[in-house]
């Protein structure tokens, strides 16, 4: 990033804190459009991160209707703009990951396309986590302020506390990408007050 772009971008991430703060992000409730539901008890203890591209590159509508036929879920997703969709009730499991982390995590799913076999604009280019050698490289999609503050007081909101673990499903799930080497972890850590681990 250029010097004379750093302001811009210091003030663009410093607006979508506060707006964050100030509860300034839509909220929609679509808990009543057939997400599926993880069965059990759901007892949070942790967060699991997502990209959700969906077939139409991050449209939520998509994302909702292509994740529901294949029988997944998330708790949210985030929109590029900070809105979030809720989908399952918070004190239900969602079918994001693994059995124990569907019983115990909130499932947050970023509009985000993820990796990207074109070149990009701006767009940093890493390899694909548990893809290697079959797809080594790609470009990856970067995750907005907006997106960063409005998940994070997301997370603050469901009680998050320090005990809390964060974790991306490419921590869990082998051969799974998400949310991806675009996604700032430590930022994130900052903005949440949790660390990425199981523990």
């Amino acid at each position: 990033m250029t010097m004379d772009l750093l302001p811009i971008a210091l003030v663009a991430a410093a607006t979508a804190f506060l707006a964050a703060m100030a509860g300034g992000y839509r909220r929609i409730d679509w808990t009543n459009r057939g997400a599926p539901r993880n069965p059990g008890t759901f007892t949070p203890q942790g967060v699991t991160l997502h990209y959700a591209a969906g077939t139409k590159g991050g449209d939520p509508e998509d994302v909702l209707y292509q994740t529901s036929k294949l029988g997944y879920s998330y708790h949210y997703l985030v929109d590029r703009d900070g809105t979030t969709y809720q989908l399952v009730p918070d004190d239900q499991g969602s079918v994001h990951t693994d059995g124990t982390r569907n019983r115990t995590s909130y499932g947050i799913g970023f509009l985000n396309i993820g990796p990207a076999q074109l070149e990009r604009p701006g767009w940093p280019y890493a390899p694909i986590p548990g893809s290697y050698p079959e797809w080594p490289g790609a470009y990856w999609e970067p995750y907005t302020q907006d997106q960063l503050a409005s998940a994070a007081a997301l997370i603050r909101r469901l009680g998050a506390d320090p005990t809390w673990y964060l974790i991306g499903h490419q921590d869990v799930n082998s051969g799974k990408s998400d949310p991806g080497p675009a996604f700032p972890w430590s930022e994130f850590e900052r903005l949440t007050g949790l660390k990425r681990g199981l523990s």
